[in-house]
């Protein structure tokens, strides 16, 4: 039965309720339909039991891969991390600790057989099967595939990594409104800023121009710029690109002051940023002239 969008599913001795945000977007269901789903929740009600079920939950996806692939359901192959955006695409990251099986192609199957049953079940969202990887700039560089990173610049603090890829292939990276960076964030536990190698071999060129140690700015001393670098923060740049929390764990920083030489490091950098901006601008109008 169909109630105001909740799907009512017969389960034999009870009932089950597939709620509307449990569905998959534009999944249509009619009566007498044979439903799969994952058994998210069970309330007390006066009633009985209350059976919550998913389709878009990570767990599903999970279950649907140890139905199809008997590695997964022999723990010979392990699903390490999901990423999903239900009805539109998802990400899996899988590995497997004997050297001999390839976990990707154990997944997708022959002629993709094993996939592509899932990948129906699911309303034809789409899957990328990705090898894990225990060294993050690895995991993050498969996870963005088929586009090709050329360079990869690590903030371990922050978990934070930019990522370079090949100019023509940079909207291949990002993907349809974001979704293949975001999905590739989610499944590594990186954020991951993404750019064109043009653009970040002109940015490199002008940090390099703009790059003042961090002893430079207004009150930094001597000892504060010393246990600053040990945090592997060297300039101001560097400064002005830390999280609070970061800046907390360093020694004689409490939340105040922490708080007033970040927001000095943004005020820094903003003027060099509009100083080197005037002065390319100048040379623009001088060579034009």
């Amino acid at each position: 039965q169909i109630d105001k969008g909740n799907v009512i599913v017969n389960l034999g001795r009870g009932e089950g309720i597939l709620p509307v945000k449990e569905q998959i977007p534009r999944e249509k269901f009619r009566q007498g339909d044979r439903v799969r789903a994952f058994i998210l929740d069970v309330q007390k009600s006066l009633k009985g039991p209350r059976v919550i079920l998913s389709r878009v939950n990570n767990e599903f996806l999970r279950a649907l891969f140890a139905l199809e692939v008997p590695e997964i359901y022999e723990k010979v192959i392990e699903i390490k991390a999901i990423a999903r955006e239900p009805g539109e695409r998802a990400k899996i990251a899988v590995y497997s600790s004997d050297d001999r099986i390839d976990p990707v192609g154990a997944c997708v199957g022959i002629k993709g057989v094993r996939v592509q049953s899932i990948v129906r079940e699911l309303n034809n969202e789409r899957i990328d099967i990705v090898p894990f990887s225990s060294n993050p700039e690895i995991f993050v560089t498969r996870a963005l595939a088929p586009a090709k990173v050329v360079h990869i610049e690590v903030f371990d603090a922050e978990t934070k990594m930019t990522v370079a890829v090949e100019d023509e292939k940079l909207s291949l990276a990002i993907g349809r409104n974001g979704q293949n960076a975001r999905l590739a964030s989610k499944l590594t536990g990186w954020k991951v800023n993404i750019m064109s190698e043009t653009e970040y071999n002109d940015s490199k060129r002008r940090e390099a121009e703009l790059l003042v140690p961090v002893g430079q700015l207004d009150g930094v001393g001597a000892k504060m710029s010393e246990r600053l670098a040990e945090a592997d923060i060297g300039s101001v740049q560097r400064l002005a690109n830390t999280s609070i929390e970061t800046l907390l764990k360093i020694e004689g920083l409490g939340q105040k002051s922490a708080e007033k030489l970040l927001e000095k490091a943004k005020a820094f950098v903003a003027q060099l940023e509009a100083d080197y901006e005037r002065r390319q601008k100048e040379k623009a109008r001088q060579g034009k002239a």
